[in-house]
């Protein structure tokens, strides 16, 4: 008599388990504020403007902080010449310094002007993001 193997599933052990939440919005609400993070992608958002209802397109960085939550900050003029794909991976400091009016159009909001830095090395584990 022949004896088969049956192949038995082993017993499932126990996923653990983690909420996934929504980033966070950053808001620069008054100069000197820093915000740190590890710089981890850039999307493009569809938001409605509110003066002239149309759809405007606004970039989007995103942002995975120390705490393990997400975070992400909407493009302004200074910041969409400064975070660029070159950074992604790269924990970054981002300073709120000052307010630029001397561009600035009959009701429009004063330019914010950031002071950006990167760290020497890309953050471990987010070397992939510079393969590209």
């Amino acid at each position: 008599m022949s004896t088969s193997t049956v192949n038995r599933p082993q017993p499932h052990q126990e996923e653990e388990w983690v909420e996934v939440k929504s980033p966070v919005l950053w808001q620069w609400t008054r100069q000197g504020q820093v915000f740190e993070g590890t710089f981890a992608s850039i999307e493009v958002e569809n938001l409605n403007d509110q003066t002239t209802g149309e759809i405007k397109h606004v970039e989007a960085y995103y942002f995975d902080m120390p705490s393990g939550d997400r975070c992400k900050i909407r493009e302004t003029a200074d910041l969409k010449q400064k975070l660029t794909a070159k950074l992604l991976g790269y924990k970054l400091r981002i300073r709120y310094e000052s307010d630029n009016t001397e561009s600035q159009k009959q009701g429009q909001s004063a330019m914010k002007v950031f002071k950006v830095q990167q760290s020497k090395n890309i953050t471990p584990g987010y070397e992939h993001l510079q393969a590209a």
